[in-house]
């Protein structure tokens, strides 16, 4: 895919498994660079005018159209967070970590380990952005013993307004 950026020509993506709405579909795009390791794809989506972030892995195949770019002015990188969401706002986080926490947020998410501080005996602070709930509330939910949110409260309110409306 490298290449396609390169020559700038627009691609199809196929068969895209798409964890958001849960579906397999293709999509034309205009690709314009990778993530660190070439682990996401950053593409503008015309369809949508908008700029994606699709995971390679979930891409099975790719083909070359003849179109040429015609968005390069909305080619925007957005922001990635820690927990390898991207979005367009940093929301500030502040979150209380228990030694467990703390080794489970570093092993899971390594580019977190700069934002956390060491404050006591098996306390730590992670003091960093986010970008969406998705990332976060999945490492909170994984770690729930362990995590404290110290803000922001619509964090809370949406940890606990999740916990309260599932079944198990």
């Amino acid at each position: 895919m490298q290449e396609h950026i390169k020559i700038e020509r627009l691609l199809t993506i196929l068969k895209l498994l798409s964890s958001n709405i849960g579906t397999v579909k293709d999509r034309i795009v205009e690709p314009f660079d990778f993530t660190t390791n070439y682990i996401h794809l950053w593409a503008f989506e015309n369809s949508f005018s908008k700029n994606y972030l699709f995971r390679i892995s979930r891409i099975e195949k790719v083909e070359v159209l003849d179109d040429i770019w015609i968005n390069q002015s909305k080619h925007k990188i957005g922001k990635t967070d820690v927990f390898r969401m991207s979005g367009e706002r940093e929301i500030p986080v502040e979150l209380k970590l228990t030694t467990r926490g703390y080794n489970y947020l570093i092993e899971q998410y390594p580019g977190a380990l700069k934002y956390i501080n060491h404050i006591g005996d098996n306390e730590y602070i992670f003091n960093f952005w986010y970008v969406n709930y998705q990332g976060i509330s999945k490492f909170i939910l994984s770690s729930i013993d362990d995590v404290e949110i110290i803000y922001p409260d619509v964090l809370s309110d949406y940890m606990n307004n999740k916990i309260k409306n599932k079944k198990f």
